[in-house]
C-alpha cells in the first residue's frame, strides 16, 4: 500500500514536471528563453511550443509584437530663429523576426525613453536647418528623414519603425505676438 502511494505521487511529481515543457504563446508576442542562463538565439513565435523543463531551459519574458507609439513635443529653433514645437509620433514594433524579438528583449533597457531621445535629436537635427515657413511646407520631407534615420539606428536593436508622424508646427508665444 505504502509503494502504491509512493509511485503515485512520484507519477504526479513527473507529470507536473513534464508539463514545464509545454509552452502556449499568444499571438502577437514571442517567448524568449534562456538555458542554464544562455539566451536562445531564436525566440519562439505564436502557438503550441515544446522546450526542454525546467530548470533547464525557462521563458524568461514575453515579447509584444504589436505596434506601439510614443509622442513627444520638441522644441526647435529654426534657422531664421523662430522657436517652434513639433508634435512628434513615431510608431515601432519589435521584430516578428525569431532572433529580432531576442535582439528586442535584450539589447535596449527602456526602448519606449530611448526611442525618444533620438526623436528629440534628430527632429532637432533636421529643423535647424530649416526656415519656419519650411516647417509648414515640408512636414513630409522631415517624416521621412526622421524615419530613415531612425530606422537605421534601430533595425540592429530589433525594433522596426514603421512610421514617423509631424503634426502641425506651434509657433512660440513670441513668435506669434511678432
Amino acid at each position: 500500500m505504502i509503494e502504491l502511494a509512493i509511485w503515485i505521487i512520484v507519477s504526479i511529481l513527473v507529470a507536473g514536471w513534464l508539463t514545464t515543457c509545454i509552452v502556449i504563446v499568444n499571438g502577437k508576442t514571442a517567448a524568449i528563453l534562456e538555458t542554464f542562463g544562455r539566451p536562445h538565439e531564436k525566440a519562439l513565435t505564436p502557438g503550441l511550443r515544446f522546450k526542454l523543463p525546467w530548470p533547464i531551459t525557462m521563458v524568461v519574458d514575453r515579447v509584444n509584437l504589436q505596434l506601439q507609439e510614443v509622442g513627444e513635443n520638441v522644441s526647435v529653433k529654426t534657422s531664421d530663429n523662430a522657436f517652434m514645437t513639433l508634435p512628434v509620433k513615431v510608431q515601432y514594433r519589435a521584430s516578428d523576426v525569431p532572433s529580432g524579438s531576442v535582439k528586442a528583449h535584450y539589447e535596449l533597457e527602456n526602448p519606449e525613453q530611448q526611442i525618444t531621445s533620438y526623436i528629440l535629436n534628430n527632429v532637432r537635427q533636421t529643423a535647424a536647418g530649416m526656415e519656419m515657413i519650411e516647417l509648414y511646407r515640408n512636414r513630409d520631407s522631415m517624416e521621412a528623414q526622421v524615419q530613415e534615420a531612425l530606422s537605421e539606428r534601430f533595425v540592429r536593436f530589433g525594433y522596426i519603425i514603421e512610421n514617423v508622424l509631424v503634426d502641425e508646427p506651434q509657433p512660440s508665444e513670441e513668435v506669434k505676438a511678432a
